[in-house]
């Protein structure tokens, strides 16, 4: 290496080979792979300029004269590049050490193999406000079990690293060495690696946790992923592509998907206090694994009154979480963060914990967890949304601006300790995650198409076959709307369904309504010309029971959004609506719905099949037949 005056603040280890990607880039070093037609190595030098760091060392071996011919002195980059080249391989300790005259008091090192989008600035601030000797970028990811873990205590002290292989049934907190770090130039002289082969990970690690030093993990959600073969390259160019990076970068507002722990990811048992009642429900993981894929943060928010009730202390709570991000690691999918609130204002249990006997505002429907997870990580609230199975999860979710979604698994919105209305009801958090992800943004692009219409006028109705989407729609007009600037409200006409003993089956939809009512009550808001303080009916599907909201204040200018399977059949109605729209589903996708919808309401298979039979000859024939009426269709999976 050529003599420099200036110490340089960032060192790229660039000396791999490249050997399982010799099909892809032949003998060009690892570093010079390209990820679409840029040599990630570029993107690395790039990061460190762009967070004010131009003054780098690379450090290579194989085949160094393709990195120095392409990256010169670097100045074309707004850098100052110089170069360590190794005559014989020392391991990415050795070479590090053979590198330190070069490098200043305190330095980054990054791995030339790694496309990385962090923010070096705010990892290089970390270490040297907690004045760290050895700083480690920690992150979860999604094959924690064949990867190097790192234990850290409540104050991110790395105490303890696991290499893989790791033991069978080892439990962990999917906390991974994601090859990016900080040192002090002391602590690598201090080991003195003059001679032969060292590696940072496998060497230098296990001396550095010995030591009575400083030695941090800095957890980040930010994108940084090796691509070091071609399964993980190809994963790696599909990401950039998708802009996946970006969407994880703190210079940007993230999108998150918010969700309850028990009754959402796992079986709901009551006060859950052991391993053996952890098990995941079938299709959770693979919910959670597409958020990560698509550049959304998964953070867990979960009430834990076992801590207050004195069922648990923390480490045991610890261990429980350990085992559901085990679990979840082997599927391939993680979690950013899971917080808790370890409050309960009841007393009187026995082995109760007196400090913990509080009223807070970390237990949902307090907010105070999500805002600190907002802050934390620079959610934008707009864009995410809270999953859960009770009314406290809806409730908090709503007050903290996030869009809600009501799962019909757990609780399923039947603990009754709150009177709400989600935004919307599925059936899992597989649901939850594919509308939230992907069809949320298909209704609102086919519904975006409608808007002016929908402005013009007052009353809009959506109709349609059962489960075919129509509340689903509904609500996305009632947030394009809301966006204009106008209150919404919409009423569901399965408020108006008669109860059980009169609504027979085979005697026709129509008869299962009180249409005669529903047109009533609806007129005499159209027709008012002063504010309506009201109360709306719903039907919960679970209870089978018509309950009442909140009193509202209808004035004559907000928005009515009447949806309901029989809303073509209501004639006063259609000739005051200014907007009809019809939904219609995918036959296949509909039945599949119901049938979730049924299971999940308790019914066996043959009564769900009797059902769907009946609903085909005195339901589905009278609904088609008011397609015609609409002014618009459109089409919902």
């Amino acid at each position: 290496m050529e003599s420099v005056n200036k110490k340089s603040s960032v060192v790229i280890l660039a000396g791999g080979k490249g050997t399982r990607l010799s099909e892809i880039i032949g003998n060009l070093p690892k570093p010079m792979t390209p990820i679409l037609g840029v040599p990630v190595l570029e993107y690395l030098v790039s990061l460190s300029v762009r967070h004010g760091f131009p003054d780098i060392v690379i450090l290579a071996h194989h085949n160094y004269q393709a990195i120095t011919s392409y990256f010169g002195d670097g100045s074309k980059y707004g850098a100052s590049i110089n170069y360590s080249i190794e005559s014989s391989p020392r391991g990415t300790a050795g070479a590090l050490y053979d590198a330190l005259p070069f490098l200043d008091t305190n330095f980054l090192v990054l791995y030339g193999d790694t496309y990385a989008d962090v923010n070096l600035r705010n990892l290089w601030n970390y270490h040297l406000t907690h004045k760290s000797d050895a700083t480690l970028f920690i992150h979860p990811n999604n094959h924690p079990h064949d990867s190097d873990l790192v234990l850290i205590d409540e104050f991110n002290n790395v105490t303890e690293i696991s290499s893989y292989p790791h033991s069978p049934g080892k439990i962990y907190q999917n906390l991974v060495n994601a090859g990016m770090y900080v040192f002090k130039k002391s602590l690598i002289e201090k080991f003195g690696y003059q001679s032969g082969l060292h590696d940072i990970a496998k060497d230098f690690f296990k001396k550095v946790v010995s030591e009575e030093i400083v030695f941090k993990g800095y957890k980040s959600v930010e994108y940084i992923k090796d691509m070091g073969t071609p399964e993980r390259l190809n994963k790696v160019e599909l990401a950039v592509q998708n802009g996946i990076p970006t969407r994880l970068s703190d210079e940007t507002k993230r999108a998150c998907i918010f969700l309850d722990r028990d009754g959402t990811i796992i079986d709901e048992v009551g006060h859950l206090s052991s391993l053996d009642e952890v098990n995941l429900i079938p299709g959770s993981a693979d919910a959670i694994k597409k958020i990560n894929e698509n550049g959304i943060l998964s953070i867990v928010i979960t009430n834990q009154p076992v801590i207050a009730r004195g069922d648990l202390d923390f480490s045991e709570l610890k261990k429980i979480h350990n085992f559901i991000e085990t679990r979840l690691g082997y599927k391939g999918a993680y979690l950013d963060e899971i917080y808790i609130c370890p409050h309960h204002p009841e007393c009187g249990f026995p082995g109760e914990r007196s400090e913990f006997k509080i009223a807070c505002d970390c237990r949902k429907p307090g907010t105070r967890l999500l805002d600190e997870a907002i802050k934390k990580f620079n959610i934008e609230r707009g864009a995410s949304w809270m999953v859960g199975d009770s009314t406290s999860d809806i409730l908090a979710g709503q007050a903290a601006g996030l869009r809600t979604i009501l799962v019909s698994t757990g609780h399923a919105g039947q603990d009754f300790k709150y009177i709400c209305k989600p935004e919307y009801i599925v059936a899992s958090i597989r649901e939850a995650v594919n509308w939230a992800i992907e069809g949320h943004k298909k209704m609102w692009k086919l519904l975006n198409n409608l808007i002016d219409l929908a402005v013009e006028g007052r009353v809009i109705m959506i109709g349609g076959l059962s489960r075919s989407g129509k509340s689903f729609a509904a609500q996305v007009l009632k947030e394009q709307l809301l966006e204009y600037g106008f209150r919404v409200h919409i009423i569901s006409i399965d408020g108006w369904l008669k109860n059980s003993k009169e609504r027979l089956e085979g005697e026709g939809v129509l008869n299962r309504y009180d249409l005669f009512s529903f047109s009533e009550f609806i007129m005499n808001i159209i027709n008012s010309k002063s504010p309506i303080f009201i109360q709306i009916p719903f039907y919960d599907r679970r209870s089978k029971e018509i309950l009442l909201s909140g009193y509202v204040t209808i004035n004559p200018a907000d928005k009515i959004i009447i949806e309901g399977v029989p809303a073509f059949h209501c004639e006063d109605l259609l000739r005051a609506s200014s907007l009809n729209i019809y939904v219609e589903s995918d036959e296949e996708i509909r039945n599949a719905r119901i049938q979730s919808d049924y299971a999940h309401r308790g019914l066996q298979a043959a009564e769900i099949f009797k059902l769907i039979e009946s609903r085909l000859l005195d339901e589905v024939p009278i609904i088609l037949s008011g397609r015609n009426r609409a002014n618009f269709v459109i089409g919902n999976e």
